[in-house]
Order: structure tokens, then sequence, then C-alpha cells
């Protein structure tokens, strides 16, 4: 008999935007996800009769979004990213690392290196004093590629 799965809940998420700085505790986070493309296209031989002609995968990637709880450190981070990428966006690009991370803190459980990656957004719960829930953070990330590390 096999052992178990080791079964991990609580994980979170560490993100490095390098110069930027790290913000870590993500509560949620989507994953990259890419899809793939492989068109085929024809082309004729010699005696004029179709040939089908394979060519390289085109891999079109999401954006990675993850939210976490607002505090002033993550949210001058983030927005700070965000804004060098308005002002400077050529300068903007650089690849981030994307950690998952189980809740004893220094188990990795899966570690993307995310290429010429930007901040696309950064959104912050609207504010209520009434109300008594968590304001929350929510960046969106835009990559050209994903490494799993």
């Amino acid at each position: 008999m096999t052992d178990p799965p080791e079964v991990h809940t609580n994980t979170h998420i560490n993100l490095d935007m390098g110069d930027a700085g790290t913000v870590d505790g993500f509560i949620t986070c989507t994953t990259p996800s890419g899809t793939l493309d492989i068109p085929v296209t024809k082309c004729w031989d010699g005696n004029g009769a179709p040939q089908n002609v394979g060519t390289s995968g085109l891999v079109s990637w999401g954006t990675v979004s993850a939210t976490r709880i607002h505090t002033a450190d993550a949210f001058d981070k983030l927005w700070t990213a965000w804004q060098k990428a308005v002002e400077k966006p050529n300068e903007a690009r650089s690849n981030f690392d994307l950690k998952e991370v189980a809740k004893d803190g220094t188990t990795v459980l899966a570690h993307w290196t995310l290429e010429q990656a930007y901040v696309k957004s950064v959104k912050t719960d609207d504010h209520d004093a009434n109300g008594n829930n968590i304001k929350k953070i929510t960046v969106e990330i835009h990559f050209d590629n994903a490494v799993k590390a």
C-alpha cells in the first residue's frame, strides 16, 4: 500500500518583483497559465500537391491575479511598481519570482519565474467606515513567459 499524498492547506504566495521589492502573504492567487497553438500551414511540392507543414508553437499567456490583506507597506510597493510601468514602461519589465509557500513559511510548493513581467493593475477594496470587512489589495501581473523553477 502506498503512503497517502502530503496535503497542504493555508498556503500563501510570495511575490519578488526584483528592484520593486518583495510582497508576501497573498491569500488568493491565480497561477501562471498559457495556451499553446501549433498551426499547420500548406505548401505545394514539386508536383503541385499540397503538403502539411508544421510551424513553431505559439504560447499565449494569461495574467496572474493575487489578493492579500491591505497593509501600507504592501500597497506602497505594489503601487510604486505599477506607477513605474505607467511612467517608464520600457524600464518596468523585469523577471518576477512567484512562490507558493506552505504554512510553515519555509516549504516551497511551487516556484515560477515570470519573465519580462510588470504590474498591470493595483486595486484596493472600497472604503466602508460602517462595515467590518477586512480591506484587501489585488494586483494583476502581465508577463511574456513563465518558467517553472
